[in-house]
């Protein structure tokens, strides 16, 4: 998977994965988790983060230039 950023928290006790409006990914991790296993878990949630980036992705390209939501497609 290409644009993840990995925030490693002395705070954080589970691992929390948001898709970013611009389609990127953002795991924050406890600050002991090894490498090895935050790409396990970005493998096996790989089905729900591409699902959540077309969402973005499209929910991205309804709305105008100016920041405005159509709704039922007139602005």
């Amino acid at each position: 998977m290409e644009n993840v950023i990995i925030i490693r928290s002395t705070k954080r006790t589970s691992v929390g994965i948001q898709v970013l409006p611009d389609g990127s990914i953002k795991v924050t991790v406890p600050f002991f988790f090894p490498k090895w296993y935050v790409k396990y878990i970005l493998k096996e949630k790989e089905s729900w983060i591409r699902s959540a980036q077309e969402h973005m992705l499209t929910r991205k390209a309804k709305t105008k230039d100016t920041g405005e939501y159509l709704y039922l497609g007139k602005s």
